[in-house]
Protein backbone atom coordinates (compact mmCIF):
# COMPACT_ATOMS: atom_id res chain seq x y z
CA UNK A 1 0.00 0.00 0.00
CA UNK A 2 1.31 3.47 -0.84
CA UNK A 3 2.12 6.00 1.87
CA UNK A 4 -0.86 8.11 0.80
CA UNK A 5 -3.16 5.10 0.99
CA UNK A 6 -1.80 4.18 4.39
CA UNK A 7 -2.33 7.71 5.69
CA UNK A 8 -5.93 7.63 4.48
CA UNK A 9 -6.51 4.30 6.20
CA UNK A 10 -5.00 5.51 9.48
CA UNK A 11 -7.16 8.62 9.39
CA UNK A 12 -10.27 6.53 8.72
CA UNK A 13 -9.49 4.29 11.68
CA UNK A 14 -8.99 7.30 13.92
CA UNK A 15 -12.36 8.73 12.94
CA UNK A 16 -14.35 5.52 12.84
CA UNK A 17 -12.62 2.46 14.33
CA UNK A 18 -16.00 0.82 15.03
CA UNK A 19 -16.38 0.09 11.32
CA UNK A 20 -13.77 -2.67 11.81
CA UNK A 21 -16.38 -4.51 13.84
CA UNK A 22 -18.81 -4.63 10.92
CA UNK A 23 -17.22 -7.79 9.52
CA UNK A 24 -18.29 -9.68 12.65
CA UNK A 25 -21.81 -8.26 12.84
CA UNK A 26 -24.93 -8.45 10.63
CA UNK A 27 -24.85 -6.36 7.47
CA UNK A 28 -27.70 -4.30 8.87
CA UNK A 29 -25.20 -2.52 11.09
CA UNK A 30 -23.88 -0.67 8.04
CA UNK A 31 -27.34 0.76 7.44
CA UNK A 32 -27.52 1.61 11.13
CA UNK A 33 -24.28 3.56 10.92
CA UNK A 34 -25.63 5.42 7.89
CA UNK A 35 -28.70 6.23 9.99
CA UNK A 36 -26.53 7.90 12.64
CA UNK A 37 -24.96 10.09 9.95
CA UNK A 38 -28.39 11.09 8.62
CA UNK A 39 -29.65 11.89 12.12
CA UNK A 40 -26.54 13.96 12.81
CA UNK A 41 -27.05 15.88 9.57
CA UNK A 42 -30.66 16.64 10.49
CA UNK A 43 -29.50 17.81 13.91
CA UNK A 44 -26.95 20.13 12.32
CA UNK A 45 -29.63 21.55 10.03
CA UNK A 46 -31.83 22.19 13.06
CA UNK A 47 -29.00 24.10 14.75
CA UNK A 48 -28.67 26.41 11.75
CA UNK A 49 -32.45 26.71 11.59
CA UNK A 50 -32.65 27.76 15.24
CA UNK A 51 -29.83 30.26 14.75
CA UNK A 52 -31.65 31.81 11.81
CA UNK A 53 -34.96 31.85 13.67
CA UNK A 54 -33.51 33.48 16.79
CA UNK A 55 -31.51 36.03 14.80
CA UNK A 56 -34.56 36.98 12.73
CA UNK A 57 -36.67 37.27 15.87
CA UNK A 58 -34.11 39.65 17.41
CA UNK A 59 -34.02 41.81 14.29
CA UNK A 60 -37.81 42.03 14.06
CA UNK A 61 -38.08 42.65 17.80
CA UNK A 62 -35.72 45.64 17.85
CA UNK A 63 -36.16 47.06 14.36
CA UNK A 64 -39.91 46.61 13.86
CA UNK A 65 -41.08 45.94 17.42
CA UNK A 66 -42.72 42.78 16.09
CA UNK A 67 -41.24 39.61 17.63
CA UNK A 68 -42.13 36.18 16.31
CA UNK A 69 -44.52 34.10 18.38
CA UNK A 70 -43.29 30.67 19.47
CA UNK A 71 -39.55 31.23 19.20
CA UNK A 72 -39.00 30.22 22.83
CA UNK A 73 -41.11 27.07 22.52
CA UNK A 74 -39.54 26.02 19.22
CA UNK A 75 -36.05 26.61 20.60
CA UNK A 76 -36.79 24.40 23.61
CA UNK A 77 -38.07 21.65 21.33
CA UNK A 78 -35.14 22.13 18.94
CA UNK A 79 -32.50 21.76 21.66
CA UNK A 80 -34.00 18.45 22.77
CA UNK A 81 -34.14 17.31 19.15
CA UNK A 82 -30.49 18.20 18.49
CA UNK A 83 -29.24 16.38 21.59
CA UNK A 84 -30.98 13.13 20.77
CA UNK A 85 -30.44 13.31 17.01
CA UNK A 86 -26.69 13.84 17.29
CA UNK A 87 -25.92 11.67 20.32
CA UNK A 88 -25.25 8.40 18.48
CA UNK A 89 -22.97 9.91 15.85
CA UNK A 90 -21.06 11.88 18.50
CA UNK A 91 -20.46 8.66 20.42
CA UNK A 92 -19.50 6.75 17.28
CA UNK A 93 -17.00 9.47 16.31
CA UNK A 94 -15.36 9.61 19.75
CA UNK A 95 -16.73 13.08 20.56
CA UNK A 96 -19.08 12.08 23.37
CA UNK A 97 -18.43 14.00 26.60
CA UNK A 98 -16.50 11.94 29.13
CA UNK A 99 -13.46 12.03 31.43
CA UNK A 100 -10.99 9.54 29.97
CA UNK A 101 -7.52 10.33 31.39
CA UNK A 102 -7.45 7.25 33.65
CA UNK A 103 -9.20 5.10 31.06
CA UNK A 104 -6.71 6.07 28.33
CA UNK A 105 -3.82 5.21 30.65
CA UNK A 106 -5.34 1.78 31.25
CA UNK A 107 -5.72 1.16 27.52
CA UNK A 108 -2.06 2.02 26.98
CA UNK A 109 -0.60 0.25 30.01
CA UNK A 110 -3.00 -2.66 30.55
CA UNK A 111 -5.02 -3.08 27.32
CA UNK A 112 -6.97 -6.13 28.50
CA UNK A 113 -8.23 -4.29 31.57
CA UNK A 114 -8.97 -1.20 29.50
CA UNK A 115 -11.05 -3.08 26.95
CA UNK A 116 -12.81 -5.04 29.69
CA UNK A 117 -13.82 -1.76 31.34
CA UNK A 118 -14.74 -0.35 27.93
CA UNK A 119 -17.06 -3.31 27.40
CA UNK A 120 -18.66 -2.79 30.82
CA UNK A 121 -19.02 0.98 30.41
CA UNK A 122 -20.59 0.70 26.96
CA UNK A 123 -22.97 -2.04 28.08
CA UNK A 124 -23.97 0.22 30.97
CA UNK A 125 -24.64 3.04 28.52
CA UNK A 126 -26.62 0.66 26.33
CA UNK A 127 -28.91 -0.38 29.19
CA UNK A 128 -29.30 3.16 30.53
CA UNK A 129 -30.37 4.59 27.15
CA UNK A 130 -32.66 1.60 26.60
CA UNK A 131 -34.39 2.40 29.90
CA UNK A 132 -34.76 6.04 28.84
CA UNK A 133 -36.32 4.97 25.53
CA UNK A 134 -38.71 2.55 27.23
CA UNK A 135 -39.63 5.10 29.89
CA UNK A 136 -40.27 7.84 27.34
CA UNK A 137 -42.44 5.75 25.02
CA UNK A 138 -45.57 5.83 27.26
CA UNK A 139 -45.17 9.61 27.63
CA UNK A 140 -45.06 9.93 23.83
CA UNK A 141 -48.27 7.88 23.49
CA UNK A 142 -49.98 9.92 26.21
CA UNK A 143 -48.95 13.21 24.62
CA UNK A 144 -50.30 11.96 21.28
CA UNK A 145 -53.61 10.69 22.68
CA UNK A 146 -54.25 13.64 24.98
CA UNK A 147 -53.07 16.30 22.54
CA UNK A 148 -50.58 17.86 24.95
CA UNK A 149 -48.85 20.98 23.70
CA UNK A 150 -46.44 23.75 24.70
CA UNK A 151 -47.18 27.45 24.30
CA UNK A 152 -50.27 29.57 24.82
CA UNK A 153 -53.61 28.95 23.14
CA UNK A 154 -54.47 31.76 20.77
CA UNK A 155 -50.85 32.84 20.48
CA UNK A 156 -48.72 29.83 19.59
CA UNK A 157 -48.92 26.12 20.38
CA UNK A 158 -46.76 23.17 19.39
CA UNK A 159 -47.54 19.50 20.14
CA UNK A 160 -45.40 17.69 22.71
CA UNK A 161 -45.37 14.27 21.06
CA UNK A 162 -42.65 15.05 18.45
CA UNK A 163 -40.22 15.86 21.28
CA UNK A 164 -41.01 12.61 23.06
CA UNK A 165 -40.76 10.72 19.77
CA UNK A 166 -37.27 12.11 19.17
CA UNK A 167 -36.26 11.16 22.71
CA UNK A 168 -37.48 7.60 22.13
CA UNK A 169 -35.82 7.25 18.72
CA UNK A 170 -32.61 9.01 19.72
CA UNK A 171 -32.25 7.00 22.92
CA UNK A 172 -32.86 3.73 21.09
CA UNK A 173 -30.29 4.53 18.41
CA UNK A 174 -27.76 5.69 21.01
CA UNK A 175 -28.37 2.50 22.99
CA UNK A 176 -27.61 0.42 19.89
CA UNK A 177 -24.46 2.46 19.26
CA UNK A 178 -23.27 1.73 22.80
CA UNK A 179 -23.95 -1.95 22.09
CA UNK A 180 -21.84 -1.81 18.94
CA UNK A 181 -18.96 -0.20 20.82
CA UNK A 182 -19.25 -2.81 23.57
CA UNK A 183 -18.99 -5.51 20.91
CA UNK A 184 -15.97 -3.72 19.48
CA UNK A 185 -14.18 -3.75 22.85
CA UNK A 186 -15.17 -7.36 23.47
CA UNK A 187 -13.77 -8.52 20.13
CA UNK A 188 -10.45 -6.88 21.00
CA UNK A 189 -10.56 -8.39 24.48
CA UNK A 190 -10.94 -11.96 23.20
CA UNK A 191 -8.37 -11.43 20.45
CA UNK A 192 -10.67 -11.59 17.42
CA UNK A 193 -9.40 -8.25 16.16
CA UNK A 194 -6.67 -5.77 17.04
CA UNK A 195 -7.24 -2.33 18.51
CA UNK A 196 -6.71 0.61 16.19
CA UNK A 197 -4.30 3.38 17.10
CA UNK A 198 -7.26 5.58 17.96
CA UNK A 199 -8.49 3.06 20.51
CA UNK A 200 -5.05 2.80 22.09
CA UNK A 201 -5.36 6.53 22.83
CA UNK A 202 -8.80 6.05 24.39
CA UNK A 203 -11.03 7.00 21.45
CA UNK A 204 -13.80 4.60 20.48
Amino acid sequence: MSDAGKRDTDQYEMIDPTMQTAAFLPKGWLSFEALTVIMNTIGTALIFGMMAMISTDILFRYLLNSPFDGVTELTEVGIVAVVFLQGAHSLRSGRFIRSDAFYTTLLNKVPKVGHFLGTCFDLGGCFMLAFIALGSYPKMITAWNQGYYVGNVGVFTFPEWPSWALIVIGSAVLSLQFLLLAANHFLVLIGVREASRAESRGAH
